[in-house]
């Protein structure tokens, strides 16, 4: 929280919330989700992380409140909710959560793509891999594998382009489900009032199957990147020895604030960056440059926190 003076007076109370956010599909996504922040009267700023799915948002208390901020985000068409300091497993959950529900989406589009494929390929006149037999009901066929990847794997590429539109915006979604769409829309056409056999309901299954692929991919590289980051977190000390009104005091390490005197004994990991006052000792700095040779650290040294102080005391 931070209280802003004009003057003798006040005139605002400040308070930064951090979000987590879900259904981001793209750096799109996160441009829309951060337009619908700052657009919320009262948030003077909001930075929304695709890679962390996280929103940082400073508003006025007097005029905004976080109800406020997670209704502005739903609007956008995304979910939104606290992100608690105090549950570390609550990201690793959703994460674990969203890759299932990815994984589940692409084996079912899976099931019915392969055999549209083969179909389209083998058995359609039109196709490269035509093998010279036709049957007559292979185009409907094709409409009933190809109508549940359109419509039930699909719909979070309709539901993303939605709100894309209200917002006046595009994004990745849009392109897919304008894509899709037209191919399928357009075989339904051919199939159903032309009564031809041309059709490309296959294209659009497999496309579809394939993003997919792509998403799945790519949320178990962020989950590993995220997994690194929690764990080089975990090196953070979580409370720091602390030098105040001439008395020794072991505080939470995020109440360290500049000007303050901490203490750093042997063995122990540096709890936030800071200068070297008085002391001599050597540091592992090998969390931070990968080098293993300890640094020698002297008075006007820099350390920096999360790193391992060796043999003496450092102030």
């Amino acid at each position: 929280m931070r209280i802003v003076f004009d003057g003798k007076k006040k005139v605002t109370l400040m308070k930064t919330t951090k979000l987590a956010i879900t259904g981001m599909h793209c750096a799109s996504c996160a441009n829309l989700v951060t337009k619908g922040l700052t657009k919320t009267p009262g948030v003077t700023a909001a930075n929304v992380n695709y890679a962390t799915h996280k929103a940082a948002v400073t508003y006025d208390e007097n005029i905004a409140n976080e109800t406020r901020l997670i209704e502005a985000v739903k609007k956008k068409g995304y979910g939104a909710a606290l992100l608690s300091d105090e549950d570390p497993d609550a990201q690793r959950r959703r994460e674990a959560a969203e890759t299932a529900r990815l994984r589940r989406l692409f084996f079912t589009s899976l099931i019915f793509a392969v055999p549209a494929f083969m179909l389209g390929m083998l058995f359609m006149p039109d196709s490269a891999l035509f093998i010279g037999i036709e049957f007559s009901s292979t185009p409907y066929i094709l409409f009933l594998l190809a109508t549940p990847v359109q419509f039930y794997v699909g719909a979070m590429f309709y539901r993303g382009a939605w709100a894309a539109l209200r917002a006046g915006s595009a994004n990745m979604d849009s392109l897919i489900a304008l894509g899709t769409s037209a191919a399928y829309l357009y075989s339904v056409y051919l199939v159903f009032f032309a009564g031809e056999m041309v059709q490309y309901f296959e294209v659009s299954a497999v496309l579809i199957t394939l993003v997919l692929l792509g998403k799945l991919l790519e949320q178990g590289a962020k989950g590993k990147t995220s997994e690194a980051i929690r764990s080089l977190m975990d090196l953070t000390p979580k409370t720091a020895i602390v030098e105040r009104d001439g008395e020794e005091r072991e505080l939470p390490a995020d109440q360290v604030v500049p000007g303050d005197l901490f203490l750093v004994k042997p063995g122990s990991r540096i709890p936030v960056d800071g200068i070297v006052r008085s002391g001599t000792s050597s540091v592992d700095e090998s969390m931070l440059t990968g080098e293993s040779i300890p640094v020698e650290k002297h008075e006007e040294s820099l350390v920096y926190g999360s790193t391992m102080n060796k043999h003496g005391s450092l102030r």
